[in-house]
This record gives structure tokens, sequence and C-alpha cells, in this order.
């Protein structure tokens, strides 16, 4: 089995061969752009990574800090409201709750709009 391999691994380097079979060469690698600048110190590239890892925490935060005020802003308008309805003593009707019973309304007087 192995010699059958090692066969196999020799014919295919012949040019002949592979092009007689249909066996495309490998595609040239993608010259990758070179970095001409000079490195910096060891001290520099910690440095460097310090920043970049300080300023995706501060995004982090920033980003936290938003989704609080968010909440905070929602919980307050949910207050607002359970308080404006408990005072009122009624109980808050839905948009929907609302259009359907103008309609009742309106059909009871004949006047129904759409």
């Amino acid at each position: 089995n192995n010699m059958i391999s090692l066969a196999q691994t020799a014919a295919f380097q012949v040019p002949s061969v592979r092009s007689s079979l249909g066996i495309w060469e490998l595609p040239k690698p993608v010259p990758r752009p070179v970095d001409n600048s000079p490195p910096g110190t060891w001290m520099e590239e910690i440095k460097k990574a310090f920043n970049i890892a300080q300023k995706k925490v501060e995004t982090m935060e920033e980003r936290n800090r938003r989704i609080d005020t968010q909440a905070t802003e929602t919980q307050f308008l949910k207050e607002v409201r359970s308080n404006s309805t408990q005072a009122e003593g009624q109980v808050r009707l839905s948009p929907k709750q609302i259009r359907s019973k103008r309609k009742l309304r309106s059909k009871r007087k004949g006047t129904f709009k759409r």
C-alpha cells in the first residue's frame, strides 16, 4: 500500500502526467503587503496593545451606560403610566382597544367613519 502511494506521488510530480490527467497547477500565492515601518520596542508594542484594549473597554462602558439609561427611562415611563391609571381608578386601554370602542360608539350613533 505504501509503495503504491510512493509511485503515485512520483508520477504526479511529472508535468506531462499531470496535464494528461487534467490535474491543474496550484495557484500562485497572493502577495501580502509588507509592513515597512520600523519595528518598535517591546514596551511600545505593549503600550499600543494596552491602548487598543482600553478603547474597547471604554466603548463597552459607553454602550452599557446607554442601555442602562434607556432601561431607566423605560422603567420611569412604566411607573408614570401605572401611577396615572391608579390615580384615575381606570384600567389603561391599548390603542387597539380604544379604536374598537370608538367604532362601537360611532356604529351606535350611525356616524361610523374609517
